[in-house]
């Protein structure tokens, strides 16, 4: 069986999971409601559910019994197919179809620096504001790192599903230590 065979399962629930985000995001766009976080705390617990589906597919695939290893990679996949589509996307919008995110983005800034003006002075208050104004929170390689980050992020949680979905072969003495 070819890898893209092995993995077939895992990127088209990444495909579904970016293609959801995709649409999703411009339906609380055209609605108003860009800001509401119960949008994003549902797609990332619809995005574990298909990491986590992922996994079980693989397992299923393997005669119910998987490595942790096994289990880590399709859980992954999925999720970085799904970045794939979604970090992309949310740079389009906010550089071309909303630009308008980008006045929201630099309030919410604004705001998370008086928060923090009593650590940082009120010298370190107005270099920081300098710098807020500034910025382009537009920049391609914001989202660069963003992907980056929920890479890393994605990674940790797909260690977590793979311990969960593992089942290891009782007439394979060593399958505990792969």
């Amino acid at each position: 069986m070819s890898s893209y065979q092995n993995h077939q399962p895992a990127i088209s629930r990444g495909l579904i999971w970016g293609g959801i985000h995709l649409a999703t995001t411009l339906t609380l766009y055209i609605a108003g409601m860009m800001g509401n976080p119960a949008g994003n705390i549902l797609l990332f617990f619809f995005g574990l559910y298909m990491m986590y589906q992922s996994a079980v597919d693989r397992r299923n695939a393997m005669s119910g019994y998987i490595t942790w290893k096994h289990a880590l990679v399709p859980a992954w996949v999925t999720a970085l197919i799904a970045n794939l589509i979604s970090v992309p996307f949310t740079w389009i919008m906010v550089k071309f179809i909303a630009p308008e995110i980008q006045d929201e983005q630099r309030a919410e800034a604004i705001k998370m620096a008086e928060r923090m003006r009593s650590w940082i002075g009120d010298e370190g208050f107005e270099a920081q504001l300098e710098k807020i104004e500034t910025q382009d929170f537009a920049a391609p390689i914001q989202y660069v790192m963003v992907f980056l980050g929920a890479a890393v992020t994605y990674f940790l949680i797909a260690c977590i599903i793979a311990l969960i979905v593992r089942r290891n072969d009782p007439s394979d003495p060593f399958s505990k230590y792969n």
